[in-house]
Parts: structure tokens; sequence; C-alpha cells
């Protein structure tokens, strides 16, 4: 799937359909392969790109989570997950604060965040 990506950014770099999705499913394929430093290496060029997209949100959704992962292995310093973290939710919940799939994973809510990182510890 990276590669399917890949090719459609590198092919339509200035498509302004094509290359948001590409890059949002580039987002999403290498977090899937657990390769979160991609995943949030994409993150970080698609918000700096499209921050309006219709993506965007879940782009957001996957930078908290590439950005927790990372900081729990050791891989980027702890204020600076929590500096990615803290924009992440703040741009989820104000794109919608009662989405469906942001209460399902504890982000749009801070008190249940804070309540599921205290189980996760």
């Amino acid at each position: 799937a990276v590669e399917k990506w890949r090719l459609i950014m590198d092919q339509m770099p200035a498509d302004p359909s094509a290359t948001p999705t590409a890059c949002s499913g580039m987002v999403q394929a290498y977090y899937r392969l657990a390769d979160f430093e991609q995943a949030l290496d994409y993150s970080r060029q698609f918000i700096q790109r499209w921050p309006h997209h219709g993506d965007a949100r879940v782009v957001y959704i996957v930078m908290y989570k590439a950005a927790k992962r990372l900081m729990r292995e050791g891989v980027i310093p702890e204020a600076e997950a929590q500096a990615l973290m803290q924009r992440a939710r703040g741009e989820i919940q104000g794109s919608t604060s009662s989405h469906p799939s942001t209460e399902a994973e504890g982000i749009g809510n801070s008190e249940a965040i804070k309540e599921k990182e205290a189980t996760n510890e």
C-alpha cells in the first residue's frame, strides 16, 4: 500500500485531490505497519501542507498515537511527544468534539485521555 501511495505522490505532486489523499494513506499505512517514525514524519508533512483537508482529523489521530508510542519507546523526547500530542488533541477537539471515532480512541475528551494514560502506565 505504501508503494502505491508513494507512486501517486511522486507522479502527481501538485494534484489538489490525489496528493493529500495519498499522503494520508501513507500515514495510515505506515502506522498499520508499526513504522511509527514514518507515520509521524508523513503526519507532519500532511499537516504542514494540508491542515484543513478532510483527512486532517484522521492524520491528527495517527500523529497522537505515533508520538505516544515513540515517546514510550524512547525514540523521541517526552517534551517533543507531549507537544505533538497536545497539538493533535487540540485540533481533534476543535474539529469535532463528539465524533464517534475520537471518543472511541479516548482522544477527544481530555479526562478520558488522562484516565487512559494512567491505566496504561
